[in-house]
């Protein structure tokens, strides 16, 4: 499933465009050769209590990546399930606001019972509505 998420990414992006992953796998972009725009590499919880979850929004807003991936990361060894629904609340809201699902390669991302799984999102041309909170 990493291959096939690899073999679109290389598929679809163009020169120049950008790739973040969160809220975590940096790999990512070294295995598909894209660029990370963001100075931020990981986005769990240590990284968000140290720099600011606000502070790394603003720098995903600022670096404007073409595409984000989510990719499914338990963080129960943190206190705190899973990105987007017990921390992140604030980055996932941006992600769902400004990008759109492209495609899902293995389980879907971020479930309860997902056992690993990428959502790959395109930047919208204009941002959504927020999303309910979750």
């Amino acid at each position: 499933m990493v291959q096939r998420a690899l073999d679109e990414i290389d598929a679809i992006c163009l020169a120049g465009d950008t790739l973040a992953v969160l809220p975590e796998g940096v790999m990512l972009n070294y295995l598909a050769r894209v660029e990370n725009p963001s100075r931020f590499v990981n986005f769990m919880p240590l990284e968000l209590e140290l720099f600011g979850e606000s502070r790394m929004v603003a720098d995903l807003e600022a670096s404007a990546p073409r595409y984000v991936a989510v990719m499914h990361r338990p963080t129960r060894e943190y206190g705190v399930p899973r990105f987007g629904q017990h921390y992140g609340r604030e980055l996932w809201n941006w992600i769902e606001t400004r990008y759109e699902p492209v495609a899902v390669y293995g389980d879907p991302p971020l479930q309860e019972h997902s056992k690993f799984g990428i959502e790959l999102r395109r930047r919208r041309a204009t941002p959504a509505q927020a999303p309910p909170s979750r």
